[in-house]
């Protein structure tokens, strides 16, 4: 695990969340750049997980193993799932605010996965 993706990926995931919770606020559409934004994040966590994967590879153990690979899983399902629900149209939800906060939801639960993968690991303490 590196420290400094760990720390771009908390504050990525934190200022998605934190858009979204605004849009939300808002009753604002749905901005464009959502699945890009939502695609760059993955790749960061694909990212992560591949270090992550190298370093247990390398003989590196996290703290609590099962916790820490449960972690990295629930990182990599949370975004796939959040686009797939993006791909229907506000109107399915009610209007503009649900989808909005769908995203403030899974993107705090990234940084906060994320965050605690990095306390489970040695020598970076969260």
């Amino acid at each position: 695990m590196l420290a400094p993706l760990e720390g771009a990926i908390v504050a990525a995931a934190a200022l998605l969340a934190l858009i979204a919770l605004g849009l939300a606020l808002a009753r604002r559409g749905r901005p464009r750049w959502y699945p890009t934004a939502l695609r760059i994040l993955e790749a960061a966590l694909l990212a992560q997980a591949a270090i992550a994967v190298a370093g247990l590879a390398q003989g590196h153990r996290p703290d609590e193993l099962i916790t820490f690979a449960a972690y990295g899983i629930t990182s990599l399902v949370l975004v796939p799932v959040l686009l797939t629900l993006l791909s229907s149209p506000d109107e399915e939800y009610g209007g503009p605010v649900w989808p909005h906060v769908l995203v403030a939801i899974a993107c705090t639960a990234v940084a906060v996965v994320v965050w605690r993968m990095g306390a489970t690991w040695p020598g970076t303490g969260g």
